[in-house]
């Protein structure tokens, strides 16, 4: 049985919360010994516990955890030169999780770092554990309590993975309304990479009309999963917008394609 069809079996007999925590009980065994050398070489660095690293993160790795986020935080701070003009003051992390990037963000005296999630455990991890950073819960769905032109850039990771078309539409709306003329929205969805994820049938419908949800499940949750082609993304998504960057990979690729759209002046 392929993996697809597995993943589909599990999600429709409503498997997925037991599955979940097995998950998490295996890959934190799996991460034991180097947690706990990692704890001994980074004392002063606080970790989130197993559940809500995996929950974010697919991972209970804290080395996994420390490194991705100070990657994907330099990452960042150089696309922030593609804003118009550049100096870049204001982010934000739309859906931040257990806060791994913007943590590192904050290190930088320039930025002015806030943080928000539709879970209030991991905000209020997040507000326990990590300083410089502003934390909000937001909702499922928009808005923002922000006012409008508030932020230079916004970013997003794997947040409009989780999300149904019609839904991703109002949040990019919404995103472009808090960050200031010239500023910058990054968003990450499965593309290509992740079409050995869909069915025979999903893959026809993933070709044709250039978007598959798994629903099911709560909209948002990690079990909620929605598949953008990139001709959908380029054609009906950010047609209209001003596309500066992206990064698309192939099927069997190793991540999630990103695309950032600068806000019209």
């Amino acid at each position: 049985m392929d993996i697809a069809r597995m993943a589909d079996i599990i999600r429709r007999a409503h498997l997925v919360s037991p599955a979940y925590q097995v998950a998490i009980m295996l890959d934190t065994a799996r991460n034991y010994a180097d947690n706990r050398r990692f704890r001994l070489q980074h004392p002063d660095f606080a970790v989130p516990p197993p559940s809500l690293t995996y929950l974010t993160a697919r991972s209970t790795s804290y080395e996994n955890y420390f490194r991705t986020g100070a990657e994907r935080a330099r990452f960042l701070t150089k696309l922030a030169g593609k804003a118009n003009p550049p100096e870049v003051r204001r982010i934000l992390e739309w859906g931040c999780g257990t806060g791994k990037a913007v943590r590192h963000l904050a290190a930088d005296p320039l930025f002015h770092v806030y943080g928000t999630d539709y879970d209030d455990r991991v905000i209020g991890w997040c507000r326990e554990n990590i300083r410089k950073v502003t934390f909000a819960v937001n909702d499922v769905e928009p808005p923002l309590p922000f006012d409008d032109d508030y932020f230079d850039m916004l970013y997003s990771y794997s947040v409009y993975t989780h999300l149904p078309p019609e839904l991703q539409f109002r949040w990019l709306a919404e995103q472009l309304r808090v960050v200031r003329p010239g500023g910058l929205v990054l968003l990450s969805v499965h593309g290509d990479a992740y079409k050995h994820r869909l069915t025979p049938a999903e893959r026809e419908q993933y070709d044709s009309d250039g978007v598959v949800v798994h629903g099911g499940m709560a909209t948002g949750g990690p079990w909620f999963t929605s598949f953008n082609s990139p001709r959908w993304m380029e054609e009906e998504f950010l047609g209209d917008h001003d596309i500066v960057y992206r990064e698309i990979y192939p099927e069997g690729g190793p991540t999630q394609d990103v695309w950032v759209v600068r806000n019209p002046n």
